[in-house]
């Protein structure tokens, strides 16, 4: 799932979200 993760954070890079994502992912890890 790791591939999906980064097309994700890819998509979420351009608007400026990834921060919030990153958070979200370490919270779940």
């Amino acid at each position: 799932m790791k591939r999906a993760n980064d097309l994700k954070e890819a998509e979420l890079r351009s608007q400026g979200v990834i921060i919030e994502s990153r958070r979200a992912d370490e919270a779940e890890a």
